[in-house]
């Protein structure tokens, strides 16, 4: 977890870093579309899906991660080609961004074809250590 929160905090800082990492995004989009990957054994989405999607964006209207409010997703915590019972589940969404590659980052571990089970933990865990590196410790 500690070299995932490094990177990130790399990424952001770093313009250079920045776009290496975006030129490796699009190289494993390519990759996965390519071989089926991407967007794979993906079932329609549920009538309901952008009402609750829209709700979710409602009340949770920053990236759990970086705070922006620019490009924003809705992601997953389960899939819902992995659980489709989990589609409309406000538990399992968590709001997260392309502009700072959160989504692709936190929510799928750098590879569009996976998954991040502990997202919201690993999101939590980042916060608080961005928070005590501004030197805004948080009382308990």
């Amino acid at each position: 977890m500690i070299k995932l929160i490094q990177f990130v905090l790399r990424y952001l800082a770093d313009e250079n870093f920045r776009k290496l990492c975006d030129s490796a995004l699009q190289f494993s989009k390519s990759i996965d579309t390519h071989l089926g990957l991407f967007g794979a054994n993906v079932e329609p989405r549920s009538p309901q899906w952008n009402k609750v999607r829209n709700q979710h964006l409602k009340e949770q209207s920053t990236c759990q991660v970086c705070g922006t409010k620019e490009d924003l997703s809705v992601h997953h915590i389960v899939p819902f080609n992995v659980d489709p019972s989990k589609e409309l589940v406000p538990s399992n969404l968590i709001t997260l961004c392309e502009h700072n590659k959160c989504h692709f980052i936190f929510g799928h571990l750098f590879n569009w074809s996976t998954y991040n089970p502990n997202v919201l933990i690993d999101t939590q865990i980042y916060k608080d250590k961005k928070v005590n590196a501004h030197g805004n410790i948080k009382n308990s």
